[in-house]
């Protein structure tokens, strides 16, 4: 296991999570708790095989459960 590596883009609009699947949607998680609800945020992998709306009380488990895995 490794930890989850995160950047943010040069735009300021992209968080970049690299890492196991369980343990980004767990950053993904945390995020939509310090992100104004105003901003809408998605959890997608990298070939955009899924996209998950990051609702509020989103958990770590329904994230990894929507992106089928």
């Amino acid at each position: 296991a490794y930890p989850v590596l995160g950047f943010l883009w040069d735009d300021g609009h992209t968080l970049g999570l690299e890492g196991p699947l369980e343990d980004c949607a767990a950053v993904a998680e945390w995020a939509r708790e310090v992100v104004p609800l105003e901003q809408e945020l998605i959890f997608w992998d990298q070939g955009y095989n899924f996209d998950v709306p990051l609702t509020e009380g989103i958990t770590r488990d329904a994230i990894v459960a929507a992106a089928g895995a």
